[in-house]
C-alpha cells in the first residue's frame, strides 16, 4: 500500500469484514472506493469472478466515473514495470472482462437481476422501463379509466362507489393534473408515485385497523405541548373528553375521505398494473417504471426463496456509495442480499461509504435512518467495521474552521428548536484539515437595499446579485485591485433555480464570462418556455394566461399598446376571452373600442393566430417533437436567441428541448405539456453535463444540488434569505398512515394530518441544513455566504438582518425558515464594515486579509453593503454600452416592454436587413413575402427587401453544397432522398437514413448501459418500417451483432473510459450572418480534461471519395466545436464504423481550424449568391432551372464530380 493514504483510509481500503464507512465532505471518498475494489478482486479474493462484485451509485454519473477509476487502476498497474506476474495475470484478465463488471445505479442493478433471473422470478426478460411522458400519460390513462368505471351507477354497488367517487371529486376538485391548486388527479398521481408508502397503509384503511389508528392520535395528543393545541381544545373539559373529540372527528374523517381514497388509490393502482403487463397489454411486453422495478425485486427476494438464494449465491460483495440517500425499499433489497436466510449479517458482504451530514435527497424518499440502521447491523458483526474518514483534503484552514463551528452550532439550534433530545441525534463529526500551504477565506456579505418604497423581492435579489458580481470583478483584478482567481475558478451556488436569471444579469452588465448549469431546469429556462409556450397556447386557446404568455414572449412580442386595444371596450374592458377579441380584431381591423390596429400590428397578430390554428390542426397527429420543430422554424426562434447574450446556450438549450422530444416519441400533447410543467416545479436533481469542459473560464451558476461531489476554489452561496419553507402538500404518509389537508366537517384540518406535517417540517428543517452544509463545503479556497435584505426610505442606519441586533422592521414571520436566520444566530463575526458599493473594494481586502488584518480572531468577517435600488440603476443606465453585440430578450415582466420591443425591432432590421415603413394604417406590406422552403421572421417587423436565403444550415447540408450544388439542390431543397424509406421497404431494406438513426439510438444506449438492444430494436424497427416481426427481429439481431463487434474490437474504449459523456448534441455558431449547426453523435471529456466528439457510421463499403466527404464533415465538426472550447489547442473527432470494424482519428489545432474557416468563407460567400438565385418560392423546376444548375457546377472554382443520382432528380422530382 501506497503512503499516501492515511491510516482510516488504508483501514477502509483494506477492510476485510463488514464496513460502514462515514466519509466527509473531501475526504477522498471516490479514491478509496477505488482502491477497495481493486484489493478486494486483486488481493483480498483473486479467484472471484469480477460479476460477484456489486457496486452500487447514486447517479448514472457517478457510475460512469466509477468505472473509469477503475479502468484506470488497472492500466496503471499494468504499466507500472515493478507488477508482479500472477498480479498481472490477474489484472489483465479483470480489464478484459471490465465490461461485465456491475457498475451502476440501483435501477440498472435491478433490471439486471430482472433479466439475468427471469427463469427463477418468473418475468419477461425483455421488459421496458417507462420514460419520463410515457409514464404520465399511462398514469393519466389509467386514472381516467378509473374515473369511467367508478361512474358506472347500474348496480347498489356501484352507485355506492359513484357516491364515493363523486364526494371526493368535490373535496379535492376535478381539474386535470396541469390545472393549478389541488385536484384529485395530483392526489393520486403523486400516492401512484410514492405507491411503496401509500399502498400498504392504503391496504390496512380498507382493512378497518381504526383502533390503531384512534390509539396513534391518542399516544400524539398525550405528546403535544398544551400551547400547540388547537384553540377549540382549550377549554374547561377535561383533557379525557377532549381527547375523545378529537378522536372521533379523526374517526368521521377517516370514514368519509380517507377509506374512499384508498379504495379509489388501489383501483388507480391495480389498472396501471394491469396495463404494465404483457400478459394484458397491447404491446405484450412488460412495462415498470422507477418505483415498480424497486418494488418489483424487493418484493421477489422478501418472497421468493429461490430467487433470492441465486442472487445470494452469485453476490459475494455488495458495494454502494452515497448510502446516506437510500430509501428504505432499497435497503430492503440490500439487507437480502447481505443477510443469511436468518437475518444475521454474512461475512464479509458488506461496504458502505456515507455521509449524514450530505444527505439531501429526501424528496427522491432517501431515508437517514438507513445509514443509522446500517451501522447498528454491522456493530453485531465480530469483525465489525465503522469507519471514520473525517480528514479533509479540499479546504483552507480559514473557511474550513467556520464550516464547523458554523454547523456544530446550527445542529445545536436544530436540535432545541424541534425539541429533540442532542443524545438522540447522529454526531456531528468536524472535518480535520489537511491543507496548510494557504490559510484561504472565509466572509459573510449582507446586502440591504434601500429605496423610497419597500422595495420588492424582486428588486432585493437584484441587489444582492449587483454586489456578488461587483465582488466577482474584484477578484478577479478589476477596479485595479490584485487578481486573484479567473472567473472559471468561481461558482456561485443557490438553492432556487429562480434566482439564476438575477445573477446572469449581473453578470452579464459587468461583462464577467458565465455558464448557469441548470440542473433539472431546462424547461425553465426563457428560451425554452418561450418555444413550449407555443404549444401550451395552441393547446387551449381559451386559456387567456397561455395565450398571453404567448403574444408577449420574445417570439412574437406583441405591445402593451396592441394588446390594449384588443382589450378595450366602448364601455371598458372585454369580458371575452382573449383569443375571440384577437381573431375579432383581425376580421374588423380594429380593436373592440374601434381604434384600428396599425399594419405591422395586423401583420403581428395574423401570424400569431395563423400558428397557432396551424398547430392546433396538428394535434394528435403528428409527433411532438415535428410540433416543436415547426415552431421553432416559423417563428425563428434560432435566429432571435443566437442574437442575445448567452446565444449560444440559448440554442443549444432549444436543441436540447428538440431532442428530449425525440426521444420520446409521443404525439400525446397533454402529456408533454404536464411533464414540461412539472420540470419547470421539480425540485433540483444533480445535473449530468459536461461542466468541466463547457465551464472553463467562466464563472458557474448552479443549485446546490447540481453541485453535489463538485469543487470551486472559490464559492458564493448566495440567496441565503430565501424562504426554502411553506411547501403546501395535500397528502402526506409517514409509511404507517397517511391523511389528507383537507378540513374535516368542523372546518379544521384532520389531526392526523397536522402530525404528519409537524414531523414532515422537521425532516424538511433538517434536510435544508444539510444542503447549506454541502454548499459551504464545495470550495477549496474562499468561501462567501451572501444574503439581503430590504427597507423603505432613505435611511443609511440601521443594523444588518444579519446581526444580532436586526430591527424588527426587518424581520418577518417566516424568518426561522431562511438561512440567514440560522446564520446570524450560529455565526459569530470578527468584524463587520458598512459601506456603499463604491466602497466594496476596500472592505474586501480588508475581509480577505489582502491588508493587514489579523485573524486570530475567531469570528467571521462580515460586510453591510448599503445598496440604493434608484442610484444604482441610474448608474447602470448611463454605463450600459450601446454598441453590444446582441438584444436581451423581452419577457414580459419588463415594466418598459415598449422600449424594449422598439430596441429589439430596430436591432433584428439591421440584422436582418430590413427597411422602415410608416406606422400608419395606410401602409402595406411588400409583395414578396416570405414563401417556399425559407424559414419565416417574426412580423414584428416590416417584410424583407429582396429574396430571402437559406441562413440557418446543419454542417451535412453545407457539406452538400460544397461537394454540388446540384445535389445540395435535389437533397435539401427538393427535399429527395436518395433511397426513400418506403422505396427501401418494398426492397426488403431500411434506407440509409433510418439504418442511421436505428445504429445511433442503439449505440447510445449501449455506452449509457442500457441493456436489452435486441427488442428494443425490434420496435422501433417495426415502428419505422413496414416488416414483419420476424424480419424486424433479424434486422435487429444484425444490429447488435455488429455493434457488439465494434465493442470487442474497442472502437468505443475512449468514450466507455469517459467519465462524462453526453450523446445527440447540437452546437449553433454564426458565421457571415448564417447560422452554422453540427449535431455531434457523442462528444465525452477525455482523463486530461479535452472534449473530443465520436461519429457513428453504417457504411459496409468505404471509398476514398466517402472517406474524404467524411473528413470534411469531422473538420467542419470540429471547427464548430473550437468556437465553445476555445481555451484548447488541439481538437480530435473519431469517425467509427461500426459495419466495417474501423475507427479514423481526425486531429486539428487551433491554427489549423483558423485557416479552415477563412475556405469556408468563400464557401459561404458562393452559398449566398447560390441561394438568392435558387432557393426562392417562385423558382420554376424545369430542365432550364437543372440546366442552370449544372452550369453552376460547371463554372466553380473547383468543379464537381459528376453524381450518377443528380443526373435522375428530373425523374424524381
Amino acid at each position: 500500500m501506497v503512503d499516501k493514504w492515511t491510516p482510516n483510509q488504508k483501514q477502509a481500503i483494506q477492510a476485510r469484514g463488514n464496513a460502514v464507512v462515514t466519509a466527509g465532505a473531501g475526504a477522498g471518498k471516490t479514491l478509496v472506493l477505488v482502491e477497495h475494489y481493486y484489493h478486494v478482486l486483486v488481493e483480498a479474493h483473486p479467484d472471484w469472478p469480477i460479476e460477484s462484485v456489486v457496486t452500487v451509485t447514486f447517479t448514472r454519473k457517478a457510475a460512469a466515473e466509477m468505472l473509469a477509476r477503475v479502468r484506470r487502476k488497472f492500466d496503471e498497474v499494468l504499466a507500472a514495470p515493478g507488477t508482479a506476474p500472477s498480479t498481472r495475470q490477474r489484472v489483465q484478465e479483470l480489464r478484459e472482462r471490465l465490461s461485465l463488471a456491475p457498475i451502476g445505479t440501483i435501477h440498472a442493478f435491478c433490471a439486471r437481476l430482472l433479466r439475468k433471473y427471469c427463469f427463477e422470478c418468473q418475468s419477461d426478460p425483455e421488459f421496458e422501463v417507462l420514460e419520463a411522458i410515457a409514464y404520465d400519460q399511462l398514469v393519466d390513462e389509467c386514472i381516467e379509466a378509473t374515473f369511467n368505471e367508478w361512474k358506472r351507477m347500474e348496480t347498489e354497488d356501484e352507485r355506492v362507489r359513484a357516491q364515493k367517487l363523486l364526494r371526493l371529486m368535490s373535496v379535492f376538485g376535478n381539474r386535470s393534473r396541469r390545472s393549478r391548486g389541488d385536484s384529485l388527479r395530483k392526489v393520486l398521481a403523486e400516492m401512484l408515485a410514492n405507491r411503496h408508502t401509500f399502498e400498504p397503509v392504503a391496504q390496512r384503511y380498507l382493512a378497518g385497523d381504526e383502533a390503531a389508528l384512534a390509539q396513534t392520535i391518542q399516544q400524539f395528543l398525550q405528546a403535544l405541548p398544551p400551547e400547540e393545541l388547537p384553540e377549540s381544545d382549550k377549554s374547561e373539559a377535561s383533557q379525557e373528553e377532549q381527547e375523545a373529540l378529537r378522536i372521533e372527528r379523526e374517526a368521521e374523517a377517516t370514514a368519509t375521505v380517507l377509506h374512499p381514497l384508498a379504495e379509489l388509490y388501489l383501483a388507480v393502482l391495480e389498472e396501471f398494473r394491469r396495463r404494465c403487463s404483457a400478459a394484458t397489454n397491447a404491446r405484450r411486453t412488460d412495462l415498470m417504471d422507477y418505483a415498480e422495478l424497486e418494488l418489483r425485486v424487493r418484493n421477489l427476494l422478501l418472497e421468493n426463496p429461490q430467487f433470492r438464494q441465486r442472487v445470494y449465491e452469485d453476490i459475494h460483495h455488495l458495494i454502494v456509495d452515497e448510502f446516506q440517500d437510500t430509501s428504505q425499499v432499497q435497503w430492503e433489497i440490500f439487507k437480502s442480499l447481505i443477510c443469511d436466510a436468518q437475518g444475521a449479517l454474512a461475512p464479509e458482504r458488506f461496504f458502505a461509504v456515507g455521509d449524514f451530514k450530505q444527505s439531501i435527497y429526501g424528496f427522491r424518499q432517501a431515508d437517514l435512518r438507513v445509514l443509522q440502521e446500517a451501522k447498528e447491523l454491522v456493530s453485531q458483526d465480530p469483525d465489525r467495521q465503522c469507519i471514520s474518514l473525517n480528514e479533509c483534503f479540499r479546504m483552507a484552514p480559514e473557511p474550513l474552521r467556520t464550516v464547523n463551528r458554523l454547523f456544530a452550532n446550527l445542529w445545536e439550534q436544530y436540535a432545541e428548536k424541534t425539541g429533540i433530545d442532542p443524545a438522540d441525534l447522529p454526531v456531528f463529526e468536524p472535518l480535520v484539515g489537511v491543507r496548510n500551504e494557504t490559510p484561504g477565506s472565509a466572509c459573510r456579505i449582507h446586502v440591504r437595499v434601500i429605496a423610497d418604497k419597500r422595495p420588492t423581492a424582486a428588486v432585493r435579489r437584484q441587489g444582492e446579485a449587483a454586489v456578488v458580481a461587483e465582488t466577482i470583478r474584484w477578484l478577479c483584478g478589476a477596479d485595479g485591485g490584485q487578481k486573484l482567481h479567473e472567473p472559471g475558478e468561481i461558482a456561485i451556488l443557490v438553492r432556487k433555480r429562480e434566482l439564476f436569471g438575477g445573477f446572469e444579469a449581473a453578470l452579464r452588465e459587468l461583462q464577467i464570462p458565465y455558464l448557469t448549469v441548470a440542473g433539472g431546469g431546462l424547461f425553465a429556462r426563457p428560451e425554452v418556455r418561450d418555444v413550449v409556450g407555443v404549444l401550451q397556447a395552441a393547446f387551449d386557446p381559451y386559456d387567456d394566461f397561455a395565450l398571453l404568455a404567448f403574444l408577449r414572449g420574445s417570439l412574437i412580442n406583441c405591445s402593451d399598446e396592441l394588446l390594449l386595444k384588443i382589450s378595450l371596450e366602448k364601455d371598458g374592458f372585454a369580458r371575452r376571452h382573449l383569443w375571440t377579441r384577437c381573431r375579432t380584431a383581425l376580421e374588423e381591423n380594429a380593436g373592440p373600442s374601434g381604434v384600428p390596429l396599425t399594419a405591422i400590428e395586423a401583420d403581428q397578430l395574423r401570424f400569431a393566430v395563423e400558428l397557432l390554428n396551424e398547430i392546433h390542426a396538428h394535434l394528435g397527429l403528428v409527433p411532438i417533437d415535428e410540433l416543436l420543430q415547426k415552431v421553432v422554424e416559423r417563428t425563428a426562434a434560432l435566429e432571435i436567441w443566437r442574437r442575445c447574450p448567452d446565444g449560444g446556450q440559448a440554442v443549444a438549450n432549444i436543441q436540447r428541448l428538440l431532442h428530449i422530444a425525440r426521444q420520446h416519441r409521443t404525439s400525446d400533447l397533454e402529456s408533454f405539456l404536464e411533464f414540461a410543467e412539472r420540470q419547470v416545479d421539480a425540485r433540483e436533481g444533480e445535473e449530468e453535463s459536461m461542466l468541466e469542459a463547457a465551464a472553463a473560464g467562466a464563472v458557474k451558476i448552479m443549485t446546490i444540488h447540481a453541485a453535489k461531489g463538485l469543487e470551486f476554489p472559490v464559492v458564493f452561496v448566495a440567496g441565503l434569505s430565501e424562504n426554502w419553507g411553506g411547501r403546501q402538500d395535500t397528502v402526506l404518509c409517514d409509511g404507517k398512515w397517511f391523511a389528507v389537508s383537507k378540513p374535516t366537517q368542523t372546518g379544521t384540518k384532520p389531526m392526523l394530518f397536522e402530525y404528519l406535517e409537524k414531523m414532515e417540517q422537521r425532516r424538511e428543517l433538517s434536510e435544508e441544513l444539510r444542503v447549506l452544509y454541502v454548499a459551504a463545503t464545495r470550495c477549496r479556497d474562499r468561501l462567501f455566504l451572501c444574503s439581503s435584505d430590504a427597507e423603505g426610505g432613505r435611511s443609511h442606519s440601521g443594523e444588518s438582518s444579519g446581526t444580532k441586533n436586526t430591527s424588527t422592521s426587518s424581520r418577518t414571520k417566516k424568518e426561522d425558515t431562511t438561512f440567514a436566520a440560522f446564520l446570524c444566530r450560529a455565526l459569530d463575526t470578527r468584524r463587520q464594515e458598512e459601506v456603499e458599493v463604491d466602497g466594496l473594494p476596500g472592505a474586501l481586502s480588508h475581509a480577505l486579509g489582502v491588508t493587514d488584518f489579523s485573524s486570530s480572531d475567531a469570528g467571521v468577517p462580515a460586510i453591510l453593503v448599503r445598496w440604493q435600488d434608484e442610484v444604482q440603476a441610474s448608474k447602470r443606465r448611463a454605463e450600459r454600452q450601446t454598441n453590444e453585440s446582441g438584444m436581451d430578450p423581452v419577457p414580459i415582466t419588463t415594466p418598459d416592454f415598449e422600449a424594449a420591443v422598439l430596441e429589439k425591432e430596430r436591432f433584428l432590421r439591421e440584422e436582418f436587413g430590413l427597411t422602415e415603413v410608416q406606422q400608419d394604417e395606410g401602409a402595406t406590406q411588400d409583395a414578396g413575402a416570405i414563401c417556399g422552403p425559407t424559414y419565416d421572421v417574426p412580423p414584428f417587423a416590416p417584410a424583407i427587401v429582396g429574396r430571402p436565403v437559406h441562413r440557418d444550415l446543419f454542417v451535412t447540408a453545407l457539406l452538400d453544397f460544397w461537394e454540388c450544388p446540384l445535389l445540395f439542390f435535389r437533397r435539401r431543397v427538393l427535399e429527395i432522398e436518395d433511397m426513400p424509406a418506403t422505396e427501401a421497404a418494398k426492397q426488403g431494406e431500411l434506407s440509409g437514413a433510418v439504418r442511421g438513426q436505428l445504429m445511433h439510438e442503439a449505440i447510445e444506449r449501449l455506452l449509457q448501459g442500457k441493456e436489452n438492444l435486441g427488442a428494443y430494436l425490434t420496435e422501433r424497427i417495426v415502428e419505422v418500417a413496414p416488416f414483419e416481426l420476424e424480419k424486424a427481429r433479424e434486422r435487429a439481431a444484425d444490429f447488435v451483432t455488429s455493434i457488439e463487434r465494434a465493442q470487442a474490437l474497442g472502437l468505443f474504449r475512449e468514450i466507455e473510459e469517459a467519465a462524462e459523456k453526453r450523446f445527440e448534441t447540437a452546437y449553433t455558431i454564426c458565421e457571415e450572418n448564417f447560422l452554422i449547426t453540427a449535431r455531434f453523435d457523442c462528444e465525452y471529456v477525455t482523463i486530461d480534461g479535452r472534449v473530443e466528439i465520436a461519429d457513428f457510421k453504417t457504411d459496409t463499403k468505404l471509398d476514398d471519395a466517402g472517406l474524404n466527404r467524411y473528413r470534411k464533415q469531422m473538420m467542419l465538426y470540429l471547427w464548430v466545436l473550437s468556437r465553445f472550447r476555445a481555451e484548447q489547442s488541439l481538437y480530435r473527432a473519431r469517425l467509427i464504423f461500426t459495419q466495417l470494424g474501423r475507427c479514423e482519428v481526425i486531429e486539428a489545432t487551433a491554427k489549423e481550424l483558423e485557416d479552415f474557416c477563412c475556405s469556408l468563407r468563400e464557401l459561404l460567400a458562393e452559398y449566398e449568391r447560390y441561394s438568392e438565385r435558387f432557393c426562392r418560392g417562385d423558382v420554376v423546376f424545369d430542365d432550364q432551372l437543372v440546366e442552370a444548375l449544372r452550369e453552376w457546377c460547371r463554372r466553380r472554382s473547383a468543379p464537381c464530380p459528376e453524381h450518377s443520382q443528380v443526373e435522375k432528380v428530373g425523374e424524381h422530382a
